[in-house]
């Protein structure tokens, strides 16, 4: 019958921190008090308790056991939460932001009724208790002001006087500063501005990383998943541990299935590793869960940054000064044998708007400025604000349209004040929340369907994707001819072609601009007007980074770094830039600027040595005479290794990028080019792509590419036409039975 009344308590959010959280962080004084022992059981009969039996071998599994007869009905973690707060809310009343009345119940206990009589003060009626705010056994008596302290203590006292008459005891309150409440622990810094910490030490986090390397089999799919929720829980500020948590919370239940008798299993070793990541950042980083206590008062105006990647939306609620209130990580729908999402990236973005006036709503602010570094979604935003018609056009038009016509009926329903503020990628603060801060492609298991799918040869080349050139008989039956049509030597490139061609190349080149694209073309095919056909056919590409990598007019003018490279492999440069997080080792040649590259470790010089030693090892380019590196105690530490081998090692000028100007600006161009390859792949493939493409791009300063000044000669990539087998010179001028030895 008990059950039946639990179901009724008054705060249908019992057992939401998150929504408590929010209210207590409105106060930047109070009192905390909280319940001592507050387990509710039940006394059973005597003959009841037969039914509640343990038997047990205290001596060891060979000896007799004694039986224990249980003599209290417990409860388990589904209804102890509710009945305490249930009884709580008959006691006490409800909590002074709710306005409705406790029901009225009979007797839960076994002696007597639940009384709200006791030893009350003076100042208070017997049905006025103060105002309050509880969480379970926690109990929060807010202070507006510091004068009000001591009519808080006398409030305190009223409400502990309540408990205590129907035998709950409280601890010693205490106040707001140097609390522990609600898994938190508040502390007031030296300017008197209380900020809190998670409750837990690091060091205890930490405790299963010992299981994790020494015995992973001791640790089941349910330790997992209970570890990485006490990671996360309900803690306001994550940064960026919180995609880090999700992510593996998702390769978790995948590994699981359906099959829900695995989570009494060990783990999957991908699972283990990828825990045992989480562990080795969290030391190095350390634990993000920290910030600010107090909200700002609802009629100030707050910051909300949202963002969006191909695996999360995030949201950062932040003050004016920056100062990170609350940040959420929602994961994206995948695909199929996928953990990230392929939905256009618009459609995140608008979903990231969403979830942003939705957290603005529940703290209650009503000014605020939204920063997003998407350009569409800044525009469609502002467009609603103003209240303008929106053309959206695309095979997303319906999806970008519902996702809009949620933001109109959000600013509709909800008295908001929002401006909007586009904000460039590496200043938004929700870029964090949104992606995890290594690289965990190698903890994702596929499925033997998606690895055969990958290998599966395609009509028109090895591989579709490294294919761009139209087939001869494509060009001819384009030509309308029945034999090639041919300018200066090469085949004529008919129009309704042009655009089709030149996105592929575009594409194969990783979104390469329009000279690059034009010095390959030409090779191969005669356009007229080439120019102006590569310019129409670009505009057509719809990839927002490379439509906002065409805005840029980025004008390069450095000094030329000192002249040592005069023939092929000479010269080499050499610089360490970090991709995705990881070190890789960057190396061209000053002559032909043909490049190559290895992922490192670290920058120590045994790494670097096993990666110059694995470029400069193959038969086709050997060491080179110079090489030129910047003051990295690395590369230092190798100059009499590499003397060992005749080379010569070049150490430029200190905090002077336009020393080392070549391979300086090799690495941006990598790095541009990574952009546009999926995160699938894993960081060598990646960097492997794009050394590949830059090698076979026509170079500025050459007019060619590296690897054709590198061979000196025009390798054939497959594109060009077939070449007819040279007919003879002519009869010999011989005669029958003459001698011609």
């Amino acid at each position: 019958k008990i059950n039946s009344y639990s179901v009724k308590a008054v705060d249908p959010a019992a057992a939401s921190c998150p929504d408590s959280l929010r209210v207590w962080r409105q106060f930047q004084e109070g009192l905390v008090v909280d319940i001592s022992k507050a387990y509710p059981s039940l006394y059973l009969s005597e003959p009841l308790t037969w039914y509640q039996c343990l038997y047990l071998r205290l001596d060891g599994r060979d000896k007799p056991g004694c039986l224990f007869r249980l003599r209290r009905l417990g409860f388990g973690h589904s209804s102890s939460p509710r009945i305490l707060k249930c009884v709580l809310d008959y006691i006490l009343g409800p909590d002074a932001v709710e306005s409705v009345q406790p029901s009225d119940l009979p007797s839960l206990s076994v002696e007597g009724s639940l009384l709200r009589t006791g030893p009350v003060s003076a100042e208070f009626s017997r049905d006025a208790v103060p105002k309050h705010y509880k969480y379970f056994d926690d109990i929060l008596v807010p202070v507006q002001h510091v004068a009000e302290r001591e009519q808080a203590r006398k409030n305190v006292d009223v409400i502990r006087s309540l408990l205590q008459s129907n035998n709950l005891y409280t601890k010693p309150p205490s106040f707001l500063d140097g609390s522990r409440l609600l898994g938190l622990e508040v502390r007031r810094s030296a300017g008197g501005q209380l900020y809190w910490k998670r409750r837990v030490s690091l060091a205890t986090l930490l405790e299963i990383e010992h299981k994790l390397i020494e015995d992973p089999t001791s640790l089941t799919a349910k330790d997992i998943s209970s570890w990485l929720g006490s990671l996360a829980s309900h803690l306001p500020v994550l940064r960026w541990l919180r995609p880090t948590v999700a992510i593996g919370k998702r390769l978790l239940g995948r590994s699981i299935g359906s099959d829900y008798s695995r989570w009494n299993e060990s783990p999957a070793p991908n699972i283990i590793s990828y825990c045992s990541h989480i562990c080795k950042e969290l030391r190095s980083r350390g634990d993000p869960a920290r910030g600010r206590w107090q909200l700002p008062p609802v009629t100030e105006q707050v910051w909300c940054y949202v963002e969006c990647s191909d695996i999360a939306i995030g949201v950062s609620l932040t003050t004016p000064r920056n100062e990170v209130l609350f940040d959420t990580t929602a994961l994206r729908t995948p695909d199929k044998d996928s953990i990230r999402a392929t939905t256009h990236i618009n459609c995140g973005e608008l979903e990231a708007c969403i979830l942003g006036i939705e957290m603005l709503v529940r703290f209650n602010y009503t000014n605020a400025i939204i920063y997003c570094d998407s350009t569409a979604a800044t525009k469609w935003l502002q467009a609603l604000i103003d209240k303008q018609k929106i053309h959206v056009s695309g095979i997303y038009k319906l999806l970008i349209t519902r996702r809009l016509s949620l933001l109109r009926s959000l600013l509709a329903q909800y008295p908001l004040s929002l401006k909007v503020c586009q904000v460039r990628s590496q200043n938004n603060l929700a870029d964090v929340v949104t992606r995890v801060c290594f690289n965990f492609d190698a903890y994702v298991t596929k499925t033997a369907n998606s690895d055969l799918l990958a290998f599966t040869p395609r009509l028109g080349g090895e591989v579709e994707e490294k294919k761009w050139w139209p087939s001869p008989n494509e060009i001819q039956e384009a030509q309308g001819d029945d034999k090639l049509q041919y300018y200066g030597g090469l085949p004529i490139l008919p129009v309704s072609l042009h655009r089709n061609v030149i996105l592929k190349l575009h594409n194969f080149m990783l979104h390469a601009g329009e000279k690059a694209v034009r010095e390959v073309v030409k090779r191969y095919y005669y356009v007229p007007n080439l120019t102006l056909a590569i310019h129409e056919a670009l505009q057509y590409c719809d990839d927002e980074r490379c439509v906002r990598e065409r805005a840029k007019k980025t004008i390069i003018d450095t000094t030329s770094p000192r002249r040592l490279a005069t023939t092929i492999w000479s010269t080499v440069a050499a610089d360490v830039t970090y991709i995705d997080g990881r070190g890789c080792l960057i190396a061209v040649d000053e002559y032909s600027r043909f490049a190559s590259g290895r992922p490192v470790q670290s920058e120590a010089s045994n790494w670097l040595w096993k990666a110059l030693c694995s470029i400069f090892n193959d038969p086709l380019l050997g060491w080179p005479v110079y090489l030129r590196c910047d003051r990295g105690a690395g590369f230092l530490a190798l100059k009499h290794r590499l003397r060992e081998r005749g080379v010569v090692l070049v150490a430029t000028s200190g905090h002077r990028p336009t020393a080392n100007a070549c391979v300086e600006r090799l690495n941006g161009t990598i790095k541009a080019k990574m952009m546009y390859l999926p995160t699938t792949m894993s960081l060598s493939d990646k960097l492997q792509q794009c050394i590949e493409v830059y090698n076979n791009t026509p170079h500025s300063s050459t007019k060619k590419t590296p690897v054709e000044v590198l061979l000196g000669r025009q390798p054939r990539i497959g594109a060009e036409q077939p070449e007819p087998v040279p007919t003879s010179e002519g009869q010999a001028p011989f005669e029958v039975g003459q001698l011609v030895w």
